[in-house]
């Protein structure tokens, strides 16, 4: 039997047990089945043209580098937002590294602990007695471990026939740190309590971990978050029509944000569902060498990765 798509992808996060001296013989005669049958609703999408009519799902994963269980969960994460497999949706990742692994002997660069925050007002939604790494939010409304093929297969197809609010980010301008966007939305007229974010994100990032448990590895990130802000509530969009944002996009180790990504959602506040998103590259329009004045530009949403 062939596998294709996201059944590859799901036989691969079934393999990660190799990890631990399993070998992935095994874990095809445990779990094949149940892969293949998931799988099977979930078809490969054609990547060769944009898809405008596309369900966007949030797909969230807490991990970090000094996790030495991280790593196929950062690569599952990584076929998702290359090969975009699941049909009438445009699956848009977050990488949120989270900062309590730290103390286990390798500083990882890119956690936060707001990021460890994030996590944590999650697991209270959920219910969870701790947080852990990793694991994956499929649009803010289901959790499971960043490894669990099935798991995610049944989420990401329960996200594809959602009803999101239509988002478009048009306008994006970058003065000095400071992001500014214009957010065209569907919010009805009374949407409730509702919080509106904007992430700075790296499409990739790799990293020689010289130290902790994954010491000796190269690690392989998709869709880094650098900078994640609240930057409206309800109050901001309460109409149909074309609302404009401004937040600080003070990203460390980066002279500017050009070939970033810039990743809008709306969630229900307190965290709770993601109610829309959108996501797109920043193109420096200007022969401006990143002065503080320099003027950059980002691409309407157009492509199936949200770039």
């Amino acid at each position: 039997m062939k596998l294709r798509g996201f059944a590859r992808i799901l036989f691969l996060a079934a393999c990660a047990g190799f990890a631990l001296g399993i070998g992935c013989w095994v874990c095809w005669g445990r779990d094949g089945g149940e892969v293949v049958a998931a799988a099977r609703k979930v078809q490969a999408a054609d990547l060769g043209a944009s898809h405008p009519g596309q369900v966007p799902v949030l797909v969230e994963l807490f991990t970090a580098e000094g996790c030495s269980s991280c790593p196929p969960a950062d690569a599952l994460l990584g076929r998702l937002d290359r090969e975009q497999p699941l049909q009438g949706a445009r699956i848009i990742v977050l990488s949120e590294h989270v900062d309590y692994w730290n103390k286990d002997g390798w500083m990882d660069r890119f956690s936060s602990a707001d990021l460890t925050e994030r996590q944590r007002e999650y697991g209270y939604l959920f219910k969870l007695s701790e947080v852990y790494t990793p694991q994956m939010i499929v649009n803010g409304a289901a959790q499971m471990n960043g490894s669990d093929g099935k798991a995610i297969a049944a989420a990401l197809e329960h996200a594809a026939v959602s009803h999101p609010i239509p988002l478009q980010i048009t306008g994006v301008q970058v003065q000095g740190k400071q992001v500014t966007f214009t957010l065209r939305n569907g919010m009805p007229a009374t949407p409730g309590n509702v919080d509106v974010y904007a992430a700075l994100v790296d499409p990739e990032d790799s990293t020689e971990v010289r130290a902790g448990e994954n010491r000796g590895r190269t690690l392989q990130h998709v869709g880094v978050v650098r900078v994640l802000n609240r930057v409206g509530s309800s109050s901001h969009t309460q109409s149909l029509g074309e609302k404009p944002f401004v937040f600080k996009g003070d990203v460390a180790g980066r002279p500017n944000v050009e070939g970033m990504r810039l990743v809008v959602f709306v969630q229900t506040k307190q965290i709770g569902p993601v109610l829309g998103a959108d996501g797109c590259l920043i193109t420096n329009t200007k022969e401006s060498g990143g002065s503080p004045g320099s003027v950059w530009a980002a691409c309407p949403t157009s492509s199936a990765s949200g770039s």
